[in-house]
């Protein structure tokens, strides 16, 4: 409100009457009391050396103009020898504020729902830090100042008999509400350096204060200046100045109403970074009824249908979302207070009801138990929200609300009970197709494997496995596949594990739809990550991947290439599993991948064990007319490729082979026949005898030199 000559924003009358009105005691002992009250409400409730300014910044906030786009205000904390300066540039005072200030529990917010003050207790935090304190507001000054009333001028009390002896009668100290009794001040009797101060930076109003202990309150600036956060829920107030004895540090608060993010600047430097999120509840009836027949609760609260809740979650350059440390999770009630003992993920900021200095909060309120029972399910609303961002995402749930460890508290009692049922009840957990639709808790999957994001796997068959493993589960989303994240595991989260895969992989029910062409995305799926991730390249051994001859999926170390003179290896009687044929000639096409197979320790089949243990230990009696042909030909391939030797040769010499008369003997007691081409042809004048090798080894491939079986 201008100021004008035909205008004034205080009359005349006003400024006398408060003054005569406020001196009007009929006892000494009705004014004692009355000072006695004002020095304890300051002294003992506002013990620190920064929540007076608190209280300041939270009128400078109430004090924007309204009806106006873009107001918000700018605050300047300054020190001038030993005044300390909090002024800004918003409303000036009217008649009623100058009551306020001058009264106790009148303020002029009590229904006001667009202003965050309340109790009309605030200002007095200030004589706790001086007994002079003077008030600079359209173009006039009045103060508050104790040594005024020292003087028996200016004291308007008349003894019946003298102080002295009053005081000696009631055993107390006589004292003046001086705290209450606005003195209007002239411009001259003001310092010239906190004049030139006002008037060089346009103030409105101009808190000054002479101060007490100015080290003492230095400290409290260099608090207030180490967690310039405390501006978030002054939504009012734009710019936070320090000038410190002419030393000038500016704090701005840089607001993006589109995504709800504030930066917080300093000396045009990023400090901190929050993603801001408001929600406008509805009240429930029954908490309204409880309002009304509540005689503590503030007036603009009785008769509420809705409030505001806050959340505030703070984020580094790299849009990496970070939890609040301990001594920065305190509960806001538009200024700080100072509880801190929940621990919250965020900020959180609500209208609670607090104690008289506002540095706690009611835990026997049902209005403060309401609103704690809102913070968990509007944060999982809020936490789904920006998971469908892709900037957020990969972070937010680092945020999840969990239960506090407070069993006796009510508060706590209330925000646990509220956990459980957001978790139940809120969808807020995003899929890893980044669908619109969220998913509650007992709706999601964490794909450890990540085989669902590489769509190498039918995704069907992975979600009908899990409903099938997982006994008693209720539901599951369509596409229930979600990143992985340690607060969600944390929470109960169903987890496809590599052991679960694995289980998978060797199921009748996976083998009997996996097909060659399958198999080969599973193949270059393994082989991509196996490069890239060392995990994979650690467990690939144990997980079968593979398809083998009878289309079984097999591990590295049970699966060979088969020898390409060994013809038998793909018949269904084989006990032995080699790669499936139609993946051996796919691996002619991709060598990198048949190389990466021999990395991983996939070789060529021996007989060798079977050789040492069935043949040899047996080699007198392992032959039958049977095996006699297939046994033999093996050896020989075996031999052929240089698998054995002469030792093992050696060790055959009992082994029995067929002769050119269908018997069996020993090969030690056998010769040659002649289409073998013996260098002494010894059937031609022996062949009645049955000592010579059957023409039958050689039928069975005709390619074979038969220099090579000599």
């Amino acid at each position: 409100m201008e100021r004008s000559p035909t205008n004034p924003v205080f009359s005349f009358m006003n400024k006398r009457d408060l003054f005569t009105l406020h001196n009007n005691y009929l006892h000494a002992k009705h004014a004692t009391d009355q000072a006695e009250s004002l020095k304890s409400l300051s002294n003992d409730l506002y013990t620190d050396s920064v929540r007076f300014m608190y209280e300041l910044l939270q009128n400078a906030n109430d004090a924007s103009l309204p009806n106006v786009s873009n107001n918000r205000s700018k605050v300047i904390i300054a020190t001038i020898d030993n005044y300390l300066i909090i002024a800004h540039n918003g409303i000036p005072f009217n008649d009623k504020d100058l009551r306020a200030v001058s009264s106790i529990n009148n303020g002029t917010k009590t229904n006001d729902q667009l202003k965050i003050g309340y109790k009309g207790l605030g200002f007095k935090a200030v004589f706790a830090k001086s007994s002079y304190v003077l008030i600079y507001t359209a173009d006039e000054y009045f103060r508050f100042d104790s040594s005024y009333f020292d003087s028996s001028i200016n004291c308007p009390w008349r003894w019946h008999g003298d102080q002295r002896t009053w005081e000696a009668e009631n055993d107390r100290k006589f004292m003046y509400p001086w705290q209450i009794i606005p003195i209007w001040t002239e411009i001259d009797d003001v310092p010239s350096d906190v004049r030139s101060f006002i008037k060089r930076n346009s103030c409105s109003v101009s808190t000054i204060m002479l101060l007490h202990n100015k080290s003492e309150i230095k400290q409290g600036i260099q608090q207030l200046k180490d967690q310039p956060h405390v501006l978030l829920f002054l939504r009012n107030i734009s710019e936070l100045q320090f000038n410190l004895d002419g030393l000038i540090d500016t704090f701005k608060m840089e607001n993006n109403e589109i995504d709800g993010i504030k930066t917080i600047v300093r000396n045009n430097h990023i400090l901190s970074k929050w993603i801001v999120k408001q929600t406008i509840l509805d009240i429930p009836a029954s908490i309204c009824e409880n309002l009304n027949s509540d005689l503590n609760i503030p007036e603009k609260l009785r008769w509420a249908q809705q409030t505001e809740l806050f959340f505030a979650a703070k984020y580094n350059n790299k849009d990496v979302i970070q939890k609040l440390e301990k001594l920065e999770s305190v509960l806001f009630a538009y200024i700080p207070t100072k509880i801190s003992q929940y621990e919250l993920s965020v900020l959180v900021n609500a209208n609670f009801l607090t104690n008289v200095n506002r540095e706690q909060i009611h835990t026997n309120s049902m209005w403060n138990q309401w609103l704690f029972s809102q913070i968990p399910i509007e944060m999982y609303r809020w936490i789904g929200e920006m998971a469908k961002e892709a900037k957020w995402h990969a972070y937010v749930y680092d945020l999840v609300p969990s239960k506090l460890n407070l069993t006796s508290d009510m508060l706590a009692i209330k925000y646990n009970e509220s956990c459980e049922e957001g978790i139940k009840n809120v969808k807020f957990i995003i899929n890893n197709r980044q669908d619109r639709n969220l998913l509650k808790l007992d709706e999601a999957v964490i794909d450890q494997t990540l085989l669902t994001q590489d769509k190498c796997v039918d995704i069907s068959l992975i979600r009908t496995f899990i409903l099938q493993t997982y006994p008693g589960i209720g539901r599951l989303a369509s596409y229930p596949f979600i990143q992985d994240n340690n607060e969600l595991r944390k929470m109960g989260v169903k987890i496809f594990t590599w052991t679960n895969c694995i289980e998978l992989f060797k199921s009748n029910y996976f083998r009997q739809t996996n097909t060659v062409s399958d198999n080969q995305k599973l193949i270059l799926y393994f082989y991509n990550r196996s490069i890239t991730d060392t995990e994979i390249a650690k467990i690939i051994y144990l997980i079968p991947f593979i398809m083998d001859q009878k289309c079984r999926l097999q591990v590295p170390r049970h699966i060979y290439y088969p020898l390409l003179y060994d013809e038998s290896w793909n018949c269904s009687q084989s006990k032995e599993s080699f790669i499936h044929n139609d993946i051996l000639l796919w691996l002619e096409s991709n060598l990198h991948i048949k190389d990466w197979f021999i990395s991983l320790g996939i070789t060529k089949k021996t007989d060798l064990t079977y050789l040492e243990t069935k043949i040899i230990r047996h080699s007198a009696t392992y032959i039958t007319t049977g095996n006699a042909l297939q046994t033999i030909q093996r050896l020989f391939l075996l031999f052929h490729h240089q698998i054995i030797g002469a030792n093992e040769l050696e060790k055959l010499k009992k082994l029995k082979v067929l002769t050119t008369q269908k018997t069996l003997i020993s090969a030690e007691n056998c010769y040659f026949s002649n289409i073998y081409q013996p260098r002494v042809r010894l059937e031609d004048g022996l062949s009645y005898l049955n000592i010579f090798l059957s023409e039958e080894y050689l039928a069975m491939n005709e390619q074979t030199d038969t220099n090579e079986w000599r």
